[in-house]
């Protein structure tokens, strides 16, 4: 049960977001170490993030369970393998422990607990309006999964006190405005995944996807303060891009099926790197790469393929196939990108 638990919530996917959360608390960071009080602030909202995104798997399946009961029968809540009440518990659980969360790093760095909550409200009404429907309107619904990103990234530097909304375009709401950019065309473009898309719809995903390299291009060749190191992660991401669009030209949507969804949702973790060259701590790196790998490696060991069912022969001389333990007839992998970004 515990392994369809982590599977209902992609549990390692949430690295992708706590890093999107640290990145936007290095790049308003003032000089300077954080004390011990402020790690365990910072600690407390990577838990909140976590929360937030997991419920956001969660609750989006809660949600599709009867369409997904025709379409993806082998999914944990359809199949039966995670009782319907209990995704619906643990996803209200995660969020109030992610506002929970927030707050309580929110208080302890600032001796106030409303940022936080202020701060993870927006991500979760983000989550909760995507998830209740907002999906179901193609443009309307990559915005809102857009903006789940855009406020995550912000989260941190907010719920801490280091940044405040101003209308300047400083390095912290820059990232997180070409976070949100980046995932709402992502999402535009998933949703063709069980259709031929037209040259129009597709022209406007990778214009849109194009915003953010050509962004983390730019501002290090034109812009002050900008460290020439950022254009190694635009010039990256450009390339993830240009990639996928030149195979859904060659291809198309319905034939790309989730191969270019999952190769940009792992291109996320390049906007992070470009805004770390290019304006972040560099320290951070180190945190940034470890992240990344804890995320890899623990998607490779959730989401493996179960085994092969074992071949034996039977008494007539014939062959027969006994299911592996744990697969219940089904795919128990999990392994697909509903709700993912």
């Amino acid at each position: 049960m515990i392994r369809q638990l982590l599977l209902l919530m992609r549990a390692p996917l949430a690295a992708s977001a706590v890093s999107n959360l640290l990145l936007g608390v290095g790049l308003s960071w003032r000089s300077g170490a954080p004390t011990g009080v402020e790690v365990g602030a910072i600690a407390l909202l990577a838990l909140a993030t976590c929360c937030l995104y997991w419920a956001g798997m969660v609750l989006n399946d809660v949600f599709d369970v009867e369409r997904d009961r025709e379409l993806y029968p082998q999914r944990a809540l359809p199949s039966g393998r995670v009782p319907f009440r209990l995704a619906a518990g643990l996803g209200a659980g995660l969020v109030l422990g992610g506002l929970a969360l927030a707050g309580g790093a929110a208080a302890l760095a600032t001796g106030s607990p409303v940022r936080g909550l202020v701060g993870a409200t927006a991500v979760a009404l983000c989550v909760l309006g995507y998830d209740g429907g907002l999906k179901r309107i193609r443009l309307v619904g990559s915005i809102a999964m857009g903006s789940c990103r855009f406020t995550n990234a912000l989260l941190g530097a907010y719920a801490l006190g280091l940044w405040s909304p101003s209308g300047a375009i400083d390095p912290t709401l820059l990232h997180a405005s070409l976070l949100g950019v980046f995932v709402t065309f992502l999402t535009w473009l998933s949703t063709y995944e069980d259709e031929r898309a037209g040259t129009l719809a597709v022209s406007f995903g990778y214009l849109g996807l194009l915003v953010a390299p050509v962004t983390l291009i730019a501002f290090p060749l034109l812009g002050e303060g900008w460290h020439p190191l950022g254009l190694l992660g635009g010039v990256a991401l450009f390339a993830v891009v240009l990639t996928q669009l030149i195979s859904t030209i060659l291809e198309g949507t319905r034939a790309r099926g989730q191969a270019t969804t999952r190769a940009l949702l792992q291109a996320i973790w390049l906007v992070d790197l470009g805004s770390l060259l290019a304006r972040g701590p560099l320290p951070l790196l180190g945190a940034w790469a470890l992240l990344f790998v804890l995320g890899k490696a623990g998607a490779k060991l959730l989401f493996k393929p179960p085994p092969k069912p074992r071949v034996e022969a039977d008494a007539s001389g014939g062959e027969t196939s006994t299911a592996s333990p744990g697969t219940m007839g089904g795919d128990a992998s999990g392994e697909d990108d509903a709700g993912a970004p």
